[in-house]
């Protein structure tokens, strides 16, 4: 599934919609109260504009993202490729790590 900020008529099941519908929670928990329906739309506004901002900085810059494997696994064989990975096998178990960095993220149903 693609990340989706949302617009004012793409809304459901956005990262927009997300941010108001725990809005509306915490306002709940915090004031014992539902969270009051005069400035719906100003609020819709916000929560698009810095979802899509959000978005948008996390697609202008794929290099932040690191993630790290490891793996255990019990087998003879070993199966190596190219990349920062690093294979030691120990008898018959075998332990990898690796790390990688995000090379583009699809933009292409943002919005």
């Amino acid at each position: 599934m693609a990340l989706k900020a949302g617009t004012f008529s793409n809304y459901a099941s956005s990262m927009a919609q997300a941010m108001e519908d725990a809005m509306q929670s915490v306002y709940q928990e915090r004031h014992g109260t539902p969270m009051p329906s005069a400035g719906v739309e100003d609020r819709r506004m916000l929560f698009v504009a810095i979802a899509q901002g959000v978005i948008r900085h996390l697609a202008d810059n794929p290099g932040a993202f690191h993630t790290k494997v490891n793996c255990e696994q019990s087998s003879e064989n070993i199966t190596s490729s190219n990349g920062s990975i690093s294979v030691t096998q120990d008898e018959t178990r075998v332990k990898s790590e690796g790390d990688g960095t995000g090379s583009s993220i699809d933009t292409s149903d943002l919005y």
